[in-house]
């Protein structure tokens, strides 16, 4: 599974969550091709994701759910898209984010995501 964190999440969400699931490849939007995506339309970010096989994790519920209703309307596929609610996960929770992702990494690890959006969870245990 190969995976970014986009601008909604924190950085250090990544490399949280490489130290508990090492190897994973997990990018932050900042490190993603030297930060040349870093203020880029969410659908050329999505299409990018889409060409790398890269699921996209983000907080945005106003201008991503809308994106993905267009894609399905025009047949068009993505990697998975992976939303956060602040209300299940604090953004500025760096652990509670990165175990979430991790557990989600751990259910899903050899599905194919494409065209899978779901929403993360709390995490099952703390993280640590």
């Amino acid at each position: 599974m190969r995976l970014l964190l986009d601008v909604h999440i924190p950085a250090a969400v990544a490399v949280a969550v490489r130290r508990r699931l090492p190897g994973l490849d997990i990018l932050h939007i900042s490190d993603w091709h030297s930060g040349g995506f870093l203020e880029a339309e969410d659908p050329a970010v999505l299409a990018e994701c889409a060409k790398e096989g890269r699921g996209l994790v983000t907080f945005d519920l106003k201008t991503i759910p809308a994106l993905l209703v267009e894609w399905a309307e025009a047949q068009r596929s993505h990697a998975g898209v992976f939303l956060v609610d602040e209300k299940t996960v604090r953004p500025e929770n760096v652990g509670a984010v990165a175990a979430s992702i991790a557990d989600l990494v751990t259910e899903l690890r050899d599905a194919d995501t494409t065209n899978l959006v779901r929403f993360l969870a709390r995490a099952k245990a703390p993280f640590g």
